[in-house]
């Protein structure tokens, strides 16, 4: 009997001794792991852009005794670790398997929706902070200006995302945010513009292949019928789907909400139109820095960034000039979603200036004077407008 007890008592000191190595082998290895990571991350060189993500990555911030007490440093190096983290596609690509392996329909916030739709959710608080009352408030300055003393055309057309658009592929627990109110409440301070209803549009459209599948963007589709749209309630003759040359110019794109997920396992195609009646035009980038005679930059498609096929990107200011002499010049402010859109345009005005804020910053109001403007087009997604910090520039 006592044998037995000292048995048992050994093989339970032996038990003991083998969770503890086992338990110190775990934490060694933790420990090197992160070790690992941390030299890492110490060795290799900052990445400045990625082209995975189309998009600049955090740097290093610099310390100071007023970021360490603000708690800013820490908020910012918490964001320069995420975005320089050591094989950081690799990791999202992994988490993402893990997710879809335990039956999840949502991966860092984008939904993998129905027919191979991904939809990054649209909700409530991405309308309701500071930065969303001061774009409405100097939007409607800006509109108000404009329409005072001066006779100019001001329309705004304001898109909404494809997660409200196209609600019916997200599965029946996702809650999206009430574009169409959102909009309509931004359009009623806006009143002395013309209000673009572009929504019911897209609604009725939404079986058609008016949003690309693995980016936020509208397709050359959508933004047809955004334009459609803006002709009607603008009176203006609108060129019909078949007065354009149609052309597929790839069908490899993966936009922003495949980069969210790196997995890579849908593609998108992209579409161009064109006049089918030849209009001549010279696009002049920034100020003279670069001169050009089309409307598509086609090296673009052999980039990660395709979607820049159409005017090569963004750019701070683009003027368009055209054969078309009708004594008309549109000033457009925009965001990306206007890219596809311009070229419908062309043979509807003698001179088109394009403006993106988060890189134009001289005088709008001098600007628009000096090049005897005569009408105005705010266009932008209802998402970008309300989070871009430079929206404040229109009352410059």
């Amino acid at each position: 009997m006592q044998k037995k007890n000292i048995d048992s008592l050994e093989n339970t000191d032996i038990q003991r001794a083998s969770v503890f190595t086992a338990d110190c082998i775990t934490v060694i290895m933790f420990l090197l792991f992160f070790i690992g990571i941390g030299i890492g991350l110490f060795i290799k060189k900052d990445v400045k852009f990625s082209e995975q993500e189309n998009r600049y990555l955090a740097e290093r911030p610099e310390l100071s005794f007023f970021a360490l007490k603000s708690g800013q440093y820490e908020t910012e190096y918490e964001t320069y670790l995420s975005d320089q983290f050591l094989f950081r596609n690799q990791w999202i690509t992994l988490r993402t398997i893990t997710e879809l392996l335990l039956q999840k329909k949502e991966v860092h916030g984008v939904y993998f929706a129905d027919d191979d739709y991904l939809i990054e959710l649209k909700d409530s608080e991405n309308y309701e902070s500071e930065q969303t009352a001061e774009n409405i408030e100097y939007l409607e300055e800006f509109v108000r200006s404009c329409s005072e003393g001066i006779e100019n055309s001001v329309s705004i057309l304001l898109i909404p995302d494809k997660s409200s658009v196209l609600r019916n592929k997200l599965p029946a627990f996702a809650e999206t945010a009430d574009e169409q109110n959102i909009i309509s409440e931004i359009y009623e301070r806006c009143d002395t513009a013309e209000c673009i209803k572009v929504y019911e549009e897209l609604e009725k459209h939404k079986g058609e292949y008016i949003y690309y599948k693995t980016d936020h963007h509208w397709t050359s589709l959508g933004s047809y019928y955004g334009y459609k749209a803006w002709c009607n309630q603008t009176g203006r003759k609108e060129n019909r789907l078949e007065d354009f040359n149609k052309t597929t110019v790839t069908e490899t794109f993966r936009g922003t909400l495949d980069s969210k997920v790196n997995l890579s396992l849908r593609s998108d195609s992209i579409d161009i139109y064109e006049p089918a009646e030849t209009v001549g035009y010279t696009l002049i980038y920034d100020d003279g820095a670069r001169t050009e005679h089309t409307l598509f930059d086609m090296k673009k498609l052999d980039s990660k960034d395709k979607y820049g096929v159409f005017l090569g990107g963004n750019h701070s200011l683009v003027e368009i000039h055209t054969s078309i002499k009708n004594g008309k010049s549109i000033l457009l402010i925009k965001d990306s979603f206007a890219n596809s859109f311009i070229p419908y345009l062309i043979d509807q005005f003698e001179n088109i200036y394009v403006v993106d804020l988060r890189y134009y910053n001289q005088s709008l109001s001098e600007y628009m004077e000096k090049r005897k403007i005569t009408d105005i087009l705010v266009l932008y997604s209802l998402c970008g407008f309300v989070q871009d910090e430079n929206i404040y520039k229109l009352k410059n």
